[in-house]
């Protein structure tokens, strides 16, 4: 199992809100999630991310604990998250996509080697060198999903 949440929830500023959950997610399956507005959907994902903390229950990555068996920075280092509204920092196109490559120490070569067929995917080559402040919302969200879907092919994660 790649990725499962055991009767997590959350509790903010003393007010639990995520009731206890649980979800899997094998290598190369795809998890929707969906409900009203104020359901918890996003709260959940941040959850299972590492980017909220969790009040019960916990994660699990490749069969190991998140926060015992693995520390939250490997964890972290190991998934993305790409959210509803891009995060995009000053900069190009390609400089976004790399920047996360870039901070764990890949050599620009590679980095652009592994952000070419993302780009590709993604339709956004011809926009490499635009500025990021000049995106539309749809090349924005492109460039976050490619930024994000470099971590699939880092070597330690085979």
């Amino acid at each position: 199992m790649l990725l499962r949440a055991e009767e997590i929830s959350v509790k903010r500023a003393g007010r639990v809100t995520l009731e206890p959950c649980s979800f899997s997610l094998g290598s190369g399956e795809r998890l929707a999630v969906y409900g009203p507005n104020g359901a918890g959907k996003s709260t959940l994902l941040q959850a299972a991310a590492g980017l909220l903390p969790i009040a019960t229950g916990g994660i699990a990555f490749r069969g190991m604990a998140v926060g015992r068996e693995m520390p939250l920075l490997d964890y972290h280092r190991r998934t993305a998250a790409v959210f509803q509204e891009p995060l995009l920092l000053r900069g190009t196109v390609r400089h976004n996509i790399e920047l996360g490559l870039e901070l764990r120490g890949v050599a620009a070569e590679e980095r652009a080697r592994r952000a070419l067929p993302w780009m590709e995917r993604l339709r956004i080559t011809h926009l490499a060198d635009r500025p990021a402040g000049l995106l539309s919302g749809g090349e924005a969200q492109r460039t976050s999903l490619c930024r994000g879907s470099q971590l699939r092919q880092r070597r330690s994660l085979s």
